[in-house]
């Protein structure tokens, strides 16, 4: 029952691709004639998909340093097969990113049912980090454009709102997890008195370890922009690959978007992961080939997912 549903599942996802895709090339947004051309500048692609891997590693470390924050020791290899294992799977589940619901089970199986909640808000923070580097790197992209008069259509509107989406998470995790707050005899007596108050209490005290070292939390910072920046250097590499000419720093403010708009993407990102570059390097940088842009990369970085299938296979154990 379990593979009939996952075929099912995968063959639904490949078809609302399909037809995404499809409705793309008739509209005239991409033509073949647009991939012959590539040929001439495969180098570049090589390049580009090359730049994908060292994420692979960085995001490991990073999610091992979580795991240590929350007071779950585990050697580094194991986080690189966890991670690997669920960026297998976003290649098989409705979101790009949709892996971390795996790499938690597979956690949640390896550590036991006593911390199968902060083993859980391992993987919600870390995915949270994720994305707040994400629109950190696009912030401090838009604020250098800025400085250094480098024009771009919607300025503003990027600045204010990367600006927003970097500091709405960040109060966020200094209000859930304020000690203070949780601690407040009211609160602590009224979730005490249902399970689904102790849950969010557990919940808590998972972003109280994480706000109360600094130390950590910027240094997950830190390699979240290293991640993306890697990301967003190959998508500029398979920009200039497909013969567009942008400002690098206008790249990394708009790169960014488009990255997290494919997280919503169909088998793997492809659909409408592929839409939404198309959409944004249109607005944002008047890229008139961002559907090609999109499959390209789409395309390698689900080769550099299928790295996670030898992980899968022999398991964590």
């Amino acid at each position: 029952m379990i593979r009939h549903n996952q075929f099912s599942l995968n063959a639904l996802k490949l078809f609302v691709a399909g037809v995404i895709v499809s409705l793309l090339f008739f509209s005239h947004r991409i033509t073949l004639d647009s991939f012959f051309v590539l040929k001439e500048t495969w180098q570049w692609l090589l390049l580009a998909i090359c730049l994908m891997v060292p994420p692979c590693l960085i995001v490991s470390y990073r999610f091992m340093l979580i795991l240590a924050n929350q007071n779950i020791k585990i050697p580094f290899f194991l986080a690189f097969r966890l991670t690997m294992i669920g960026y297998f799977f976003d290649l098989a589940t409705p979101s790009s990113n949709g892996g971390d619901l795996i790499k938690a089970g597979y956690l949640m199986d390896y550590l036991g049912s006593g911390l199968k909640t902060r083993a859980a808000m391992t993987i919600v923070i870390d995915r949270l980090i994720g994305l707040l580097g994400l629109f950190f790197l696009s912030f401090i992209a838009s604020t250098l454009s800025i400085l250094f008069f480098i024009k771009l259509t919607a300025h503003n509107e990027i600045f204010i709102m990367t600006l927003l989406l970097v500091v709405i998470p960040l109060l966020f995790f200094r209000i859930v997890g304020s000690r203070r707050l949780i601690n407040n005899k009211f609160i602590a007596s009224s979730l005490d008195a249902f399970k689904w108050g102790r849950r969010i209490k557990q919940i808590s005290n998972s972003f109280n370890l994480l706000t109360s070292s600094p130390k950590t939390l910027f240094l997950c910072m830190l390699l979240s922009l290293v991640n993306h920046l890697f990301w967003c250097s190959s998508i500029l590499i398979i920009t200039f690959a497909v013969g567009n000419n942008i400002s690098i720093l206008n790249g990394l403010e708009v790169f960014p978007l488009a990255i997290f708009g494919n997280v919503f993407g169909v088998s793997g990102g492809f659909g409408l992961g592929t839409a939404g570059f198309d959409l944004i390097l249109l607005k944002y940088l008047n890229i008139q080939n961002g559907v090609l842009i999109g499959i390209l990369f789409q395309s390698m970085s689900a080769m550099t997912r299928l790295i996670g299938l030898p992980f899968y296979l022999r398991g964590i154990k």
